[in-house]
């Protein structure tokens, strides 16, 4: 059972709007529904598996030094780079 509230009915009445029908099939409506749900789950795990991997990424290059420019990070740490940025 589902308890039409004002923000139910709005999106029912948006879908007879579109459909240009007063008949809504609610069972259509959850299965939709239930596919949009899953498919932003999984592009919300696949944006924090993705975002993990470049942290370790990131993480065994700073442990590694591999295309660190130290002496450039030296330089620009004793040219007080953030608070000139602007010259």
């Amino acid at each position: 059972m589902v308890t039409e509230t004002d923000e139910i009915s709005a999106a029912l009445d948006r879908v007879r709007a579109a459909t240009d029908s007063a008949r809504v099939s609610l069972g259509e409506l959850v299965l939709l529904g239930a596919e949009r749900k899953v498919e932003l789950v999984e592009a919300e795990r696949d944006d924090a598996d993705r975002r993990a991997v470049l942290r370790e990424r990131f993480l065994d290059r700073t442990r590694s030094g591999d295309g660190v420019d130290f002496d450039a990070l030296l330089r620009a740490h004793d040219a007080g780079w953030a608070g000139r940025a602007g010259d």
